[in-house]
């Protein structure tokens, strides 16, 4: 039997878990992923000094939209024409993202805090 820590070694290299969102106006789904811990600390101190001063749900978005595979679908580059998106489709895969990875209390709670 494999020690704990072995155990816990190899979740690092299992294939991402994503999670299909449907959004209307698409004809494929748009999948989110499962963050790492460095991608969830990452994402949490993007929040507190971001200096493009994008939102919480642009990031969301950023980081968490992907194809089935858990490939990235836009790079950091790319996150003006996110906000150039249609904010119903960057705000639907973004809030499944937070919720797949356990983060939508937390960026709720600081959307309103920041409103």
């Amino acid at each position: 039997m494999k020690s704990l820590k072995s155990q816990i070694l190899a979740l690092a290299n299992r294939p991402v878990i994503t999670q299909k969102v449907s959004v209307e106006g698409l004809d494929a789904p748009i999948y989110v992923k499962k963050l790492s811990a460095g991608e969830c600390i990452k994402y949490i101190n993007q929040q507190k000094v971001d200096d493009k001063n994008h939102d919480n749900i642009t990031s969301s978005f950023l980081l968490t939209a992907c194809d089935e595979k858990g490939e990235s679908l836009f790079t950091q580059d790319e996150i003006d024409t996110i906000e150039t998106l249609p904010f119903e489709l960057v705000f639907s895969v973004a809030m499944a993202g937070l919720r797949f990875n356990g983060l939508a209390d937390k960026d709720i709670e600081q959307v309103e805090k920041n409103s």
